[in-house]
Formats: C-alpha cells, sequence, structure tokens
C-alpha cells in the first residue's frame, strides 16, 4: 500500500478525518527505541491537505508477545500478555503521545474489542476492554492532558457496548465509535444507531457518537 497516492484524491473528497492505525508493531521494532518516521509522513500529508489525523492505537508487539498469531501482531490485547507488555504498551502510548502532541489530539483505544479476532488470547470482555481503555487514557493524558480519547467496537447497537458503559467506560470517554458494515448501510442502520444514542446518553451523556469504519 502507497499512501502518497492515496492524499490528493483524498483531499479533493472533502474529507476531515483520517482514522489512522499507529502500528506498535512498525514503531519500536527493538525494545525501548522508537521510530514514527513512517507515520509522520502520513500525519504531515493529511495535515497539510487540511486533514485531521484520529489515531487509533490497537496493535500488539511480538517483542513483548512472541506467541502473537502474526508479524503485526494484531489483537493482541497487552493486559492480557503479562505486566512487561502492560508497561512497555505505556511506554509506547506516552512516547506516541509526546512526538505527536500539537500534531495528533485524538486517540482512539483498541481496535473492535468486541470482535474474537481483535481481542486474543481472550474472550472479549466489556470489563477488559475497560480497563484498557482507562489505563491507556491515563498514559496519554499525562503527556496531553486535554487529549480527546475514545473507544470502538465492531457493528453498531449490541450488549457488548451497553456492558461497556455499566463498567464505567463512560467515564474515560469523550467519543464513542461504531463500525456499521450491513447490507445497505444507510438504511439498515438507522433504527439501530438511535437506540444506541439512547444507550450512551443514559449513561454518559457527554459522549458523542461517532462512525469510525462502515461499508456494505
Amino acid at each position: 500500500f502507497k499512501p502518497e497516492c492515496c492524499y490528493d484524491p483524498l483531499a479533493q473528497t472533502g474529507a476531515k478525518w483520517a482514522r489512522c492505525q499507529t502500528g506498535w508493531n512498525r514503531c519500536e521494532k527493538e525494545r525501548g527505541r522508537f521510530d514514527f518516521a513512517w507515520l509522520d509522513e502520513v500525519v504531515d500529508n493529511l495535515l497539510a491537505r487540511g486533514i485531521e489525523p484520529w489515531f487509533n492505537v490497537g496493535f500488539g508487539n511480538k517483542l513483548y508477545m512472541p506467541d502473537a498469531p502474526s508479524e503485526a501482531a494484531v489483537g493482541c490485547v497487552p493486559i492480557l500478555h503479562g505486566a512487561e507488555a502492560v508497561a512497555a504498551w505505556q511506554r509506547y502510548l506516552r512516547e506516541l503521545a509526546a512526538h505527536f502532541k500539537g500534531r495528533v489530539h485524538r486517540y482512539e483505544i483498541w481496535n473492535e474489542a468486541n470482535h474474537s479476532g481483535f481481542w486474543w488470547p481472550g474472550k472479549a470482555s466489556p470489563k477488559e476492554y475497560t480497563q484498557l481503555v482507562a489505563m491507556s487514557a491515563c498514559e496519554i493524558k499525562a503527556v496531553i492532558p486535554d487529549a480527546f480519547i475514545s473507544a470502538c467496537c465492531a457493528g453498531g447497537a449490541s450488549l457488548f457496548i451497553l456492558n461497556a458503559f455499566r463498567e464505567g467506560i463512560g467515564e474515560h470517554i469523550r467519543a464513542f465509535a461504531i463500525h456499521p458494515y450491513s447490507t445497505v448501510p444507510e438504511f439498515n442502520n438507522v433504527q439501530g444507531i438511535a437506540a444506541l444514542r439512547e444507550q450512551i446518553r443514559t449513561y454518559a451523556p457527554h459522549v458523542e457518537l461517532w462512525m469510525g469504519e462502515c461499508g456494505c
């Protein structure tokens, strides 16, 4: 994938936001040494075109999770891999936030935590996801106190999301993003999104509802 081919066409669409994966595995290839040059190029090209990057932090790192089933350690959750992985994740978030402070303000914690493929090696858990969001938000805000923190899930309205709000996830975020893929999303999701808005308003009225991914 060559992102440089996409910047100008993207700008021509009028889009004002770009959700960007941050690839911990790609940023820290040696323990304690960070290289964000590849991500700098993405961020700076987007900003130059008036598009604000929105960071998703949602990958593991094989340096601390050697049994990860993929090279990018996709879906390997730090809190399920022991104290060393948690400490390394916390350090990565602080380094990422410090490097992009002033350029990137919005950070989304993990990707589709309700999807089994993104919560490895455990079983998707609203309680554990809330714990990960709380801990990760704390690290980012230690560097960027006014950072805009969000969470996300696959699909639309679900019991997982409701239970995450019951666990208190709303205390740590300002937005919750959904990925409502369906056959005809612009028609099929209307009622579900309305219901989800009501649920969020009940538990955390300050939290905005965002759309992070969508397709048919």
